[in-house]
């Protein structure tokens, strides 16, 4: 009992002096002066959380007053840089082709049934397509990387409309063919581009590029239901998709050369770093 009674009269001392050595620190009157705190009596050392306590307020208040930004922002701007334009139209190009490939075999019987065609005869036009592209790409070793990425669209979207429209079947299978070359010449400039204009990142960017290709090939068909299984509206919907894309392409997508100059850049810049 002694020595409760003598522990309690220890803190009852303690709490005193602690009362008096805030009111003093809070008036700035102390032994050394005014404006000078004063000491802590013998014995008694102040807690470091009651002497940090104001600055830390303070630090959390001056934070809380900073409105927070878009973590997401900062993150997509990276994910996208250094070719933003290049990325989205060599993804949302890829996506398109996916569509208008897949499209083609729901849509053979109608076209067999609107034109009196056999399944041989009507089976040219996915021959014609793909004939289109290895001519394209062939003919890329030759003319070389120069040939610019809305051009390619533009081919495309241009076949996407014969195929559409076309009165007669050979205007069509002309068509698929002229899809064909637009996607070959595609297939070679965004898949060579991206991978130079993303260093280290690039071959990770071609796959997730390609990857559209083969989510357009399952909406495609899905489209094509969803369009009342008409051919015609559906290749005119891919076209109308298309010549938007190539619009956005001629602002967006740099020249070959321009494109080497910044990725030139942008490697010197990071083995600066």
């Amino acid at each position: 009992p002694i020595t409760v009674v003598s522990r309690m009269s220890q803190l009852r001392h303690l709490s005193v002096a602690c009362a008096d050595l805030s009111s003093r620190q809070a008036s700035g009157n102390g032994p050394g002066g005014e404006g000078q705190p004063s000491d802590p009596p013998p014995g008694l050392v102040a807690p470091a959380a009651t002497l940090t306590a104001p600055s830390t307020c303070a630090t959390e208040n001056a934070d809380r007053s900073i409105p927070p930004g878009n973590p997401r922002a900062p993150a997509m701007r990276s994910f996208l840089s250094p070719q933003p334009g290049l990325l989205v139209t060599g993804a949302l190009g890829f996506g398109l082709m996916g569509v208008g490939q897949s499209v083609y075999g729901p849509a053979l019987p109608a076209w067999m049934r609107d034109f009196g065609l056999s399944q041989t005869a009507a089976g040219v036009i996915l021959s014609a397509h793909w004939v289109g592209a290895i001519l394209a790409v062939v003919a890329m070793l030759r003319i070389g990387h120069r040939f610019p990425a809305w051009a390619a669209i533009a081919l495309a979207a241009g076949g996407q409309t014969l195929v559409a429209f076309g009165p007669a079947w050979p205007v069509k299978v002309a068509g698929a063919a002229l899809f064909g070359i637009g996607g070959g010449f595609a297939t070679v400039i965004f898949n060579r581009r991206v991978l130079s204009a993303f260093g280290s990142r690039g071959p990770a960017m071609v796959g997730a590029i390609n990857a559209l290709y083969g989510i357009g090939a399952i909406g495609g068909p899905l489209i094509y239901l969803a369009l009342d299984a008409d051919p015609s509206r559906s290749y005119a919907l891919t076209a109308a998709t298309s010549l938007i894309l190539c619009i956005y392409a001629w602002r967006a997508v740099p020249a070959e050369a321009a494109l080497a100059v910044a990725a030139t850049q942008d490697n010197t810049a990071l083995s600066a770093q």
